[in-house]
């Protein structure tokens, strides 16, 4: 529900809608106060569809990621201008909050490392709506589940005898994720011994 609602909120139609918008105002000083909303929506428009897109990524000189690397380096430039302002007195109030340009950081040059490996290494195409980190959040929630209950901050002792659980005796795949299903089993796939004859 929430992705849901990011998207109707920072997709193309909210860019269209302002757009139109602005061209309805009659005041110069209202349609300069839009259209650094619309250079946000603009960028965050971009992102959307990338993830979004069913078509196949085949190549590193595919137009979709040079449209995600300016989008990426749009937020990274404006992070870097408001930071170097001095006369800003409360930087973060002009900012996305911290985790979410993590976030992004993490989002961007993930994908971009994916995408090249796959490609290049793997020699197969990656198609961006298919990806998610489902399977990441289901490790977390077995470890949780397993011995921590809600502890924010596991020891490494305890968060290593967790995952050693975890990757020895439980699927990563949940029926309830959109990784879903239980046809593959990366972790915990049951091997065919073979009968002894005697």
């Amino acid at each position: 529900m929430r992705n849901k609602l990011a998207f109707e909120t920072l997709n193309v139609y909210m860019l269209h809608l302002m757009k139109m918008y602005r061209k309805s105002l009659s005041g110069e000083a209202g349609q300069q106060e839009l259209s650094a909303v619309i250079q946000f929506l603009k960028h965050s428009s971009t992102l959307l569809e990338f993830f979004t897109d069913q078509r196949p990524v085949k190549d590193m000189s595919d137009e979709r990621l040079m449209k995600l690397s300016i989008a990426y380096n749009w937020y990274k430039s404006w992070e870097k201008q408001v930071c170097q302002n001095d006369t800003i007195s409360r930087r973060y109030k002009s900012l996305l909050t911290m985790e979410t340009r993590e976030d992004l950081d993490f989002m961007y040059h993930g994908i971009m490392s994916l995408i090249t490996f796959c490609i290049e290494v793997l020699k197969t195409e990656v198609v961006p709506a298919r990806l998610n980190s489902d399977i990441i959040e289901n490790i977390f929630c077995q470890q949780r589940s397993l011995y921590h209950g809600p502890t924010t901050h596991p020891t490494y002792n305890s968060y290593r005898t967790g995952i050693n659980s975890v990757v020895l005796g439980q699927s990563l795949l949940s029926r309830k994720s959109n990784a879903g299903g239980n046809g593959a089993k990366p972790f915990s796939a049951e091997i065919p011994t073979k009968k002894l004859r005697i």
